[in-house]
């Protein structure tokens, strides 16, 4: 798929102002433990506007999550699977303003957790798949503001008490400001 500079910022503009990126966590029904789902979605109520993302992508999944009921329009819900993440994020992600650090976390998780692995990389590395959880879970919280230095920039995440995030190191040897850059990720 090929796009152009407008359309990759159109569907950039789209997913920060419309979107989600976040991580599932999953609990098994029949046996022990959790596993974590990543998803983007956009949910919006033009259909025409997320069929033609879908169609400029080439992957995705439209679902009607709520009929029109005269007092409210209806409601569209287009989802991607981790493969389609995979296709289409780093594409974009340089365009992304206010969800380029969930992005970047998405994108390492998904290097992380490919397919094919032994399957006990799971059970041994469940100290960073929780911490990718948590994390981004943080990022999604609602009442937290980002403060943008310039247009493209990466955002700065500004607490609820108007402070910054501490530069400490976490317990995982990663550095609580440390965002990699899209070339990283790739």
């Amino acid at each position: 798929m090929e796009l152009t500079k407008e359309q990759i910022g159109y569907i950039a503009g789209v997913i920060d102002g419309e979107g989600s990126i976040c991580l599932h966590k999953c609990v098994w029904k029949y046996r022990q433990g959790s596993f974590y789902r990543p998803f983007v979605k956009i949910s919006n109520s033009n259909l025409e506007m997320l069929i033609w993302v879908k169609e400029k992508l080439g992957c995705g999944s439209i679902k009607r999550e709520r009929p029109d009921t005269g007092k409210w329009k209806a409601m569209y819900t287009l989802t991607f699977s981790a493969n389609m993440i995979r296709q289409f994020l780093p594409m974009i992600i340089d365009s992304l303003i206010i969800k380029k650090r969930q992005a970047l976390m998405l994108l390492e998780f998904l290097k992380m957790s490919k397919r094919g692995l032994s399957r006990y990389h799971k059970r041994d590395n469940q100290d960073k798949y929780d911490y990718f959880y948590f994390t981004m879970k943080k990022y999604n919280s609602r009442g937290v503001t980002v403060k943008v230095g310039e247009l493209g920039g990466t955002p700065t995440r500004i607490l609820r008490d108007n402070t910054e995030p501490s530069k400490t190191i976490n317990r995982l040897g990663v550095r609580n400001d440390y965002v990699p850059t899209s070339k990283e990720m790739i």
